[in-house]
């Protein structure tokens, strides 16, 4: 069994995408990097660059981990949901059936991850499985003074059950919207993480591991942009279910 990280990120920080490279080898045996801007955000293209490029390729030497890296011609028209769905096709090129995949983005590091993990991984007869998010931010902080908002002690922050793994089924893909993850078992589609609209498929638990996002400490301007993208696809409705 192995673990395929898959990394879709645009514009990000060196110093960011090291780090989430560099904990990726924790539980990872193959990262597949995408790059490219999505269609409706400001002023994107194919490519953040060869810093960024450079910053991937030799974390993920140095930690051990194999690399597949993907730079488009052109921003992804379809966004997210083409995208992401195109992160797993490649990934279906390394792996099979009995291999998963861990979503990751340029604002994850994974702070912890027991080494039972990939052992309840291997085992389990489940599709999916959810992991800790823990967000390490200040609601009070006054946004005026800062766009960082940052707290230090990682106890008090929250921590939410969200879906990363998922097995590399085919037709492992994002239907309609970047949250609905779908799949196929023979002749049946299942529901990996729905979207309100179907049961989804239970989930194995691995919220003892524990992955920081860090979006809310993202460098204003580049925040900014990011809003402005989900903001326009909102406003189009594109993600519309």
């Amino acid at each position: 069994m192995k673990v395929i990280g898959v990394l879709c990120w645009y514009d990000e920080s060196p110093t960011w995408l090291c780090a989430t490279v560099a904990s990726a080898a924790a539980i990872c045996d193959h990262l597949v990097a995408v790059d490219g801007a999505y269609a409706l955000f400001p002023g994107g293209s194919g490519s953040s660059g060869a810093a960024q490029h450079e910053a991937i390729a030799k974390t993920a030497e140095a930690v051990g981990l194999g690399l597949t890296l993907h730079v488009p011609n052109a921003k992804w028209t379809g966004n997210e949901v083409e995208k992401r769905s195109y992160s797993y096709r490649l990934a279906a090129t390394i792996g099979c059936e009995e291999d998963w995949v861990l979503v990751l983005d340029a604002d994850d590091v994974i702070l912890q991850c027991p080494s039972t993990v990939r052992e309840r991984l291997h085992d389990t007869d489940l599709m999916v499985g959810q992991v800790s998010h823990l967000e390490r931010w200040d609601p009070h902080a006054d946004p005026s003074v800062s766009s960082y908002a940052h707290v230090a002690d990682v106890s008090s922050s929250p921590r939410v059950p969200i879906r990363k793994f998922f097995r590399l089924l085919p037709g492992l893909r994002c239907d309609v919207t970047h949250f609905h993850h779908v799949a196929y078992e023979g002749d049946h589609t299942l529901h990996l993480w729905g979207n309100g609209s179907w049961p989804e498929e239970p989930a194995l638990d691995c919220t003892d591991m524990v992955i920081e996002h860090r979006t809310r400490l993202r460098a204003r301007e580049r925040a900014r942009r990011q809003q402005a993208y989900y903001q326009t696809r909102d406003v189009a409705g594109i993600e519309r279910a």
